[in-house]
């Protein structure tokens, strides 16, 4: 593109500067290449433009030294180049007089047509922009009278057009697609006048826009082939993105079901111990009932045999229970009467449960409490969501049909020194409790 071995070095160490500063943003680019093609490609049009615009402005220096080189006046050589700053200093009705006057070469009865003033007024305000010219001049050590100046602006600030240039703005009007009708060479060469500036100006913006009208047209060839070579090379490389995108959020998913299934384990890993200790209370419990079941199976067959054997088995029955245990004095307000009824009733709202009957049995501790569902599908529920509540223990219980009595204390609550003796009594309770709650 920038045609230029040196040039060429520059736009490659400019692209890897440019990757250096944006490597954060492109640690995610599975592929590099397209990134840096299209950064050097943006570089290399950028020289290109500087070194248009560069040369344009070493041809307009060139074009402005060779113009004042002609002007063998020496206060117009003074006056020259400060003329077109003191013009844009002047007011703008001060400067439509000048340049009506000296640049358009028009009389002081014309000025006075075209501002709508009188004649007097048209040559007072000519006369007041050249005073005002002059002492712009002579602030910056140019001294020059009045009327010296009027005279220099007459004599060298408008020329003739250079010959041929009639034709060569037709070309360049051209070249745009603007078409106008061109009068003859000679009578072009006439009727176009031009300032220092305006010489340089459009000397520079004929050369710069046939060059750079010449030089965007081949560029732009050259990008449109560069970018439909690029696009045929993109489409499998886009493809094997796709891929690989698809692949990675494959990949991501698998992950996260892995990372998924390891904290389960976890979790599962976390409740062994209290399981097994759960397990262990179970199995105790379950033998304390199966040895009361005994004892109670005993009991009812020795009352049968013989009336003398029962009062010996009552006295060993009491003795394996023993004593009641009284409520604790400072008993947890969780535990008592109506903190019981209380998450019993919030637990069956939250279960969406109705509850046909809720009794709270407290003749000792721990209290046991009693609820009839409609159905054992609503006891389900609702157990579950007593097994939720933080600061109660189901410990399973004795029913049928959706009634149940059952213990909702945990543990860890009951008297060291009493824990068995409420186990055994808890069973027995229990089994009571239900039977007048289903004959209520």
């Amino acid at each position: 593109m920038v045609r230029d071995a040196h040039l060429a070095q520059d736009v490659t160490q400019s692209v890897f500067v440019a990757l250096a500063r944006n490597a954060r943003q492109l640690t995610d680019r599975p592929v590099l290449s397209g990134w840096l093609h299209r950064t050097a490609q943006n570089l290399a049009a950028n020289a290109i433009r500087s070194d248009v615009r560069r040369r344009a402005r070493e041809q307009k220096a060139a074009t402005m030294n060779e113009l004042l080189a002609t002007q063998s006046d020496a206060t117009w050589e003074q006056v020259a180049p400060h003329l077109d700053t003191a013009l844009g200093e002047l007011s703008e009705s001060d400067r439509d007089a000048v340049l009506l006057r000296y640049f358009e070469g028009k009389s002081a009865r014309e000025i006075a047509q075209t501002l709508g003033v009188s004649d007097e007024a048209a040559q007072k305000r000519v006369n007041r922009a050249v005073e005002r010219l002059r002492e712009f001049f002579a602030k910056r050590g140019i001294t020059v009278g009045a009327g010296g100046l009027a005279v220099v602006l007459s004599a060298n600030a408008v020329q003739a057009a250079p010959v041929g240039l009639a034709v060569t703005i037709s070309t360049a009007a051209a070249l745009t697609g603007t078409t106008f009708a061109v009068p003859a060479t000679g009578t072009a060469t006439k009727t176009i006048a031009m300032t220092t500036l305006q010489k340089t100006l459009i000397a520079t913006t004929l050369a710069a826009s046939v060059g750079t009208g010449i030089f965007e047209a081949h560029r732009a060839s050259t990008l449109r082939t560069q970018a439909q070579t690029f696009q045929q090379r993109q489409a499998p490389l886009t493809d094997q993105i796709k891929q690989l995108q698809q692949e990675r959020d494959d990949a991501t998913a698998r992950q996260a079901a892995l990372e998924q299934e390891r904290e389960q384990l976890q979790q599962t890993v976390a409740d062994v111990p209290r399981l097994r200790g759960e397990v262990a209370r179970l199995r105790a419990e379950a033998n304390q009932t199966q040895q009361l079941r005994q004892e109670i199976d005993r009991l009812r067959s020795a009352q049968r045999a013989s009336t003398p054997d029962v009062a010996a088995s009552s006295t060993a029955l009491l003795a394996y229970l023993g004593e009641a245990v009284a409520p604790p004095a400072t008993i947890e307000p969780a535990y008592t009467k109506e903190g019981l009824r209380n998450a019993l009733e919030q637990a069956a709202q939250l279960a969406g449960v109705p509850l046909k009957k809720l009794e709270i049995e407290t003749s000792e501790f721990p209290f046991l409490a009693g609820v009839v569902c409609e159905t054992q599908a609503d006891f389900e529920k609702l157990k579950s969501q007593l097994k939720g509540m933080p600061n109660y223990e189901y410990a399973g219980g004795t029913g049928s049909e959706g009634s149940c009595a059952f213990n909702m204390t945990p543990h860890r609550s009951f008297p060291s020194d009493a824990g068995q003796r409420i186990a055994r009594r808890t069973i027995l309770r229990t089994q009571m409790f239900f039977d007048q709650l289903a004959a209520r």
